[in-house]
């Protein structure tokens, strides 16, 4: 098994070549039976199919997305001979070069196959010149940051974690439209969101309870322009018990709200819901990092 892996240029003509990549590969490579990976269907496409250029993605006008490094930016295929597997290969985007990396499974590949590929592709290896100035372009960069972000993460753990929040809210169509779109940005944050909404053989009150005595990081209080929810002093109150930290978010049409038990408390205004989102992030960031 050897592993061979370089940067090259990406120049005109390898530009020009790249728009026949499907049909260059299947040439250079008649000895061997050639698949490309689709990661969509988690499956290997032979170049026997029909879809194969198709399922290669970067017929034609999509080359100029791969070329840009965006949406298409790596391709992976491999070649046997009979079931056996005797080479992987990735091309793809890195900062402008177009970065080649193959694994030989068979010796038999060590010598020519790199070689082959490299020619027909007319490719041209990166100066060191221009693999430093590469990788300290600012997507690099912002990759970077990123990455480092993350291991520090993992170094200095959060003190707390926010897993769930309670929403109280009136049971109106209104609210529940607006609780809705609530729920999907909680989601992408990974952060359950509980309601008291829900048809069940009890009283409100006792399924109210119910829901406070999950595990609540944060109760939110939803003020739209019909009003607030018409149990939120029980809540309230559950929420005071429980010493779960409260944010009040409130229409801007809604001019009759009484804070009352939370007066002392800041609350987000909005006139559409998502003006509210990042008034969310700064709270939930807050408790992240408060014991």
């Amino acid at each position: 098994m050897k592993n061979e892996w370089k940067y090259y240029k990406l120049t005109k003509n390898t530009k020009t070549a790249m728009k026949f990549l499907p049909t260059v590969l299947k040439e250079s490579f008649l000895e061997y039976n050639l698949s490309v990976y689709n990661s969509y269907k988690n499956q290997w496409i032979d170049s026997s199919d029909p879809n194969f250029d198709i399922e290669f993605g970067i017929e034609t006008d999509e080359v100029i997305i791969f070329l840009k490094g965006t949406e298409f930016s790596k391709v992976s295929f491999k070649l046997q001979k009979g079931d056996t597997t005797v080479a992987y290969i990735k091309i793809a985007m890195t900062w402008g070069l177009l970065d080649l990396d193959v694994l030989h499974i068979k010796s038999e590949t060590f010598d020519s196959l790199t070689e082959k590929i490299v020619s027909r592709l007319t490719l041209e290896e990166a100066t060191e010149e221009e693999l430093k100035i590469a990788f300290s372009s600012l997507p690099s960069i912002n990759e970077k940051v990123l990455e480092i972000d993350s291991k520090l993460n993992n170094l200095f753990p959060l003190k707390k974690e926010v897993k769930r929040v309670f929403l109280s809210l009136r049971f109106d169509d209104h609210s529940k439209a607006i609780a809705f779109e609530l729920e999907k940005f909680f989601n992408l944050l990974e952060i359950e969101m509980i309601t008291g909404l829900g048809v069940e053989p009890r009283s409100i009150s006792e399924k109210v309870v119910d829901r406070f005595n999950l595990q609540i990081d944060l109760f939110v209080i939803l003020v739209t322009k019909t009003g607030t929810s018409n149990w939120i002093n029980q809540e309230i109150g559950l929420a005071k018990e429980k010493k779960i930290s409260s944010l009040i978010i409130k229409s801007g049409e809604n001019t009759d709200f009484q804070s009352g038990l939370l007066n002392d408390n800041e609350y987000i205004v909005y006139n559409n819901i998502s003006e509210a989102f990042i008034g969310i992030l700064e709270a939930i960031k807050y408790l992240k990092n408060t014991k």
